[in-house]
């Protein structure tokens, strides 16, 4: 998905504006070279419109029609501040182990 480092930052760009489009949180994000991970609070527009424009603008952005994400994204419903921390720390936790295995 973001085998080339310009594409994580478009894909960051993507996901800002449309974080201001339809005032959406982020609590956490980590993108690493085959994936993302992305903890979002979302108010009144549904998480699937949210991921799918965001894809369709990400594939406008490389010129492509393939799928941004290899599986469906999956939905964790967090209800306490505990739980959100855990999340917080498993997110962040896949960046440090994505730079050990580069280096």
């Amino acid at each position: 998905m973001f085998e080339v480092e310009n594409r994580k930052e478009e894909y960051l760009r993507i996901i800002r504006k449309y974080k201001e489009i339809y005032k959406f949180k982020i609590y956490s994000y980590c993108n690493m070279n085959n994936h993302s991970h992305l903890l979002i609070k979302v108010e009144k527009i549904l998480l699937s419109k949210i991921i799918k424009v965001c894809t369709q603008r990400y594939n406008t952005a490389k010129k492509e029609t393939c799928h941004v994400f290899e599986r469906r994204y999956k939905v964790f419903l967090c209800d306490k501040d505990t739980y959100l921390l855990n999340l917080v720390r498993y997110i962040q936790q896949n960046l440090i182990k994505d730079r050990k295995q580069v280096e």
